[in-house]
C-alpha cells in the first residue's frame, strides 16, 4: 500500500479522508430513509385492569336481588327509611333527616341508609336497589386493594393480583351482598385509610393524604356501630406509630377524626342510647357478668378471630356470611398473608409497617368486646389489615422470583 507524505500530497489524503468519512455516514444512515418510524408496542396494563374490573363488576352484580334470598330485617329497615328521607325527609318514625336511625331500637348509623337513598329514589325499595351500595363499596375495596398493591410494591402485575384476590375473598364477597349496619362499608373506610397512610408515609409533601386518612377513618365512626371504637384504636396506632412525621401532619390527620366524635358526642348528649342502646344488649357487659368474667370472654373472643377455623375452614356457621364451605378467606392467600406479617415483623423499624402490624392487632379488639365471636361482620375492620399481609405477601414473592416468569406463573 502507498503511503503518501509530505505537504505536496496533502490535498489528496484530505480527499481521501473525507470520501471515506461520507461513504461511513451514507451506510449508517441510507437504511432509515424513506422508512416510517417502528410502531410503539401498546401497553397492556390499562386494558387488564379494565377487563378485571369489569369481570369483578358482572361477578358482583349478578343475582343481586335473588342471591342470598332476603330481605334481612336490616335491609329491610334501612331501605324502608332511605325511601321515606327520599320521599318525605323523615325517618319511619317522623324524624326530619335524623343523623341516626332509630330503626330497631338500636340507632343504626346514617351512612348506609343515606348512601341507599338515591337508589330508593329512582328503583324503589326493591332489593336489588337496596344491596346496590353495598356491592359498589365491594367493587371500591377491590380497585382500593389495588391501588395499595401498587403504592407498596410498585408493581403492575401485584396490584392487579391482589384486585382480584380482594374481589374473590368471601368476607368481601358475601358482605357486599346484604345491606347491613356497618357491611363492607366500615372495611372500605379502614382500607382507604390505609392506603392513604402508606400514600402520606412514602412522600416529602403529603399534608392531604394525612387528612384524606383522618377522613376515611372518621366516616368509620358513622358507617357502624363498632366503628366508633375501632376509629379511636386506629387513630391512637397512627399516632403511636407516625409521629415522627410531625405535629402538622398528625393534627391534620386528626382533625377530621375529631370533628367525627365530636358529631357523636353531641348526638349522645341529646340522647344517650345513640351510644349506648345496642352496647348494652350485645357487649360481654350485658348480662352483668364478674370482671374475671368478662376478661375471660374477651380474651377467648379476640382469639377466635386468629384461629384459622373462622379464618379458612368453617367461617363463624352463619351462612348470610361465610360460604359454608371455608372461612372468610380464600385458603391459598393465608400463606401470603403470613409471609406478608413476616416482612413487616423484619422491618418494623418503618413506621408503615409498625403501623400494619399494630392495626392488626387492635382491629379485633371491637368486636371481641360482644358477645357472639368469631363474627364475621362484626370483625369486618380486621380484613383490611389482612388485604394489606396478602399485599406484602404478593410483593415479597415478587422480589424472590423476580425474573423468572415460568416460576411466577406456576405459583
Amino acid at each position: 500500500m502507498t503511503r503518501f507524505t509530505g505537504p505536496q500530497h496533502g490535498h489528496v489524503v484530505g480527499a481521501t479522508r473525507a470520501s471515506d468519512t461520507a461513504c461511513i455516514l451514507e451506510t449508517r444512515v441510507r437504511p432509515t430513509l424513506g422508512l416510517p418510524p417502528a410502531p410503539r408496542r401498546r401497553d397492556a396494563f390499562p386494558l387488564l385492569v379494565a377487563a378485571a374490573t369489569l369481570a369483578v363488576v358482572a361477578l358482583y352484580f349478578a343475582r343481586l336481588g335473588s342471591v342470598p334470598p332476603g330481605p334481612y330485617l336490616d335491609e329491610a329497615s334501612i331501605g324502608y327509611n332511605a325511601w321515606t328521607v327520599a320521599h318525605f325527609g323523615v325517618d319511619q318514625y317522623g324524624n326530619h333527616v335524623p343523623l341516626f336511625f332509630v330503626d330497631f331500637g338500636d340507632y343504626k348509623g346514617p351512612l348506609a341508609t343515606y348512601l341507599t337513598v338515591p337508589f330508593a329514589w329512582f328503583f324503589g325499595t326493591t332489593l336489588g336497589a337496596v344491596r346496590a351500595p353495598s356491592v359498589l363499596a365491594g367493587i371500591a375495596t377491590a380497585l382500593v386493594a389495588g391501588a395499595l398493591a401498587y403504592r407498596l410494591s410498585r408493581s403492575r402485575g401485584v396490584a392487579l393480583i391482589a384486585l382480584l384476590f380482594t374481589a374473590l375473598q368471601p368476607w368481601v364477597f358475601l358482605q357486599s351482598h346484604t345491606m347491613m349496619e356497618g357491611n363492607v362499608l366500615l372495611l372500605l373506610g379502614v382500607l382507604l385509610a390505609c392506603w392513604f397512610v402508606a400514600e402520606a408515609t412514602a412522600r416529602q409533601h403529603a399534608d392531604r393524604w394525612w387528612s384524606a386518612a383522618g377522613v376515611a377513618l372518621g366516616a368509620a365512626v358513622f358507617a357502624y356501630s363498632l366503628g366508633r371504637l375501632l376509629t379511636l384504636l386506629l387513630a391512637l396506632a397512627v399516632v403511636a406509630t407516625c409521629h415522627r412525621f410531625g405535629r402538622r401532619a398528625m393534627l391534620r390527620f386528626l382533625f377530621p377524626i375529631g370533628a367525627a366524635y365530636a358529631v357523636l358526642l353531641g348526638a349522645t348528649l341529646a340522647n344517650p342510647d345513640v351510644l349506648l342502646a345496642r352496647a348494652s344488649v350485645v357487649s360481654v357487659f350485658s348480662d352483668h357478668p364478674t370482671l374475671l368474667a368478662a376478661a375471660g370472654r374477651f380474651l377467648a373472643n379476640y382469639l377466635s378471630y386468629f384461629n384459622p377455623s373462622f379464618l379458612v375452614i368453617s367461617g363463624d356457621g352463619n351462612l348470610r356470611q361465610t360460604t359454608g364451605f371455608g372461612g372468610v378467606i380464600v385458603a391459598a392467600t393465608l400463606p401470603l398473608m403470613i409471609a406478608g406479617l413476616v416482612r413487616l415483623v423484619m422491618r418494623l423499624r418503618e413506621p408503615y409497617s409498625r403501623f400494619i402490624v399494630l392495626g392488626l392487632l387492635v382491629s379485633p379488639i371491637p368486636a371481641a368486646l360482644t358477645l357472639v365471636a368469631p363474627h364475621a361482620l362484626r370483625g369486618a375492620g380486621m380484613l383490611a389489615f389482612l388485604i394489606v399481609l396478602m399485599i406484602e405477601g404478593l410483593a415479597w414473592a415478587r422480589e424472590l422470583i423476580g425474573s423468572r416468569r415460568a416460576l411466577a406463573v406456576t405459583l
